[in-house]
């Protein structure tokens, strides 16, 4: 999976070559519509733990993300594993 990602390739529709990527760690995720627990749940998500998503931004510790479904949220940077993509 790895060397997939770091060679551009495309898993689950995303496409690895201009975008930031991270894993999921937690077995489930609730993407939230803000970067705070606060926010209202858009979507809880079971069995998620090892995806690919992309992601679009971080702030503090929230990430927002692109799902392989082209949804879009913010999910807690402690449920992602971030992957370091070099030129």
């Amino acid at each position: 999976l790895l060397l997939m990602i770091l060679r551009g390739w495309s898993l689950s529709g995303i496409a690895f070559d201009d975008a930031e990527v991270a894993v999921i760690t937690a077995s489930s995720v609730q993407l939230k519509s803000g970067d705070g627990y606060e926010f209202e749940t858009e979507r809880s998500i079971s069995s998620t733990a090892g995806q690919t998503i992309e992601v679009i931004a971080t702030r503090a510790s929230w990430a927002k993300v692109r799902l392989a479904d082209g949804s879009e949220g913010w999910l807690p940077a402690d449920d992602l594993a971030f992957v370091c993509l070099e030129s």
